[in-house]
């Protein structure tokens, strides 16, 4: 993280702390390769789900068209946006030029499960920084999109529970992501509940 962001982010550590939690750091060196996993696997996965976004089974028609061919590029083309189109054919290009890639980003994602698995076996819950907001005025494109969410893409790559917590009023920093290990989503709301009750100060 930039330098302000990572002060920022310590803040709000430190108001866990004060708060009665026990916190540690620890050490996931691939973290970055989330982003990377989930560039291919999820623009493939994306890319293969909305075929069925033909006009016929799901998805509006565009009207006046004059034949199914003409209907199905209209309707594809009027209802998804630039950003979607962009990573509907990234994931083509994975799925039917350079598969090699994507079964490689599939090994990195099972190493990354298994790294994230060691990390929630050796603590309650995990707090990560949220959005980026020193990226949020880019133009809107997929590296754009990227940059500004790299810290959360994690729980879409492993699916595991993660919860976005607003700042506390005036604290004058951006909030933080809790996440826990998977199937521990009860525990994790009421974790967040439990946090948001001791602001407003209660139990």
């Amino acid at each position: 993280m930039p330098a302000g962001q990572e002060k920022q982010f310590r803040t709000s550590v430190e108001a866990l702390k004060k708060a009665g939690f026990d916190l540690r750091e620890m050490s996931l060196p691939d973290f970055s390769l989330f982003s990377l996993v989930h560039q291919i696997v999820g623009s493939v996965e994306a890319s293969s789900c909305a075929g069925r976004y033909d006009s016929v089974r799901y998805g509006q028609r565009a009207p006046g068209t004059k034949n199914w061919n003409e209907m199905y590029l209209l309707s594809r083309g009027a209802a998804f946006g630039l950003l979607l189109k962009s990573y509907l054919f990234q994931g083509a290009y994975f799925q039917f030029e350079r598969y090699e890639a994507f079964e490689n980003a599939c090994r990195i994602r099972a190493h990354l499960l298994r790294e994230m698995q060691r990390l929630t076996s050796q603590a309650d819950f995990l707090v990560f920084p949220a959005v980026d907001n020193d990226s949020s005025g880019a133009p809107e494109s997929l590296a754009g999109t990227y940059a500004r969410f790299a810290s959360t893409l994690f729980a879409n790559v492993t699916g595991q529970p993660a919860l976005y917590l607003p700042p506390a009023p005036g604290a004058g920093h951006p909030g933080f992501q809790l996440a826990g290990p998977r199937l521990s989503d009860a525990k994790l709301l009421a974790l967040g509940e439990h946090i948001m009750n001791t602001r407003r100060g209660g139990k």
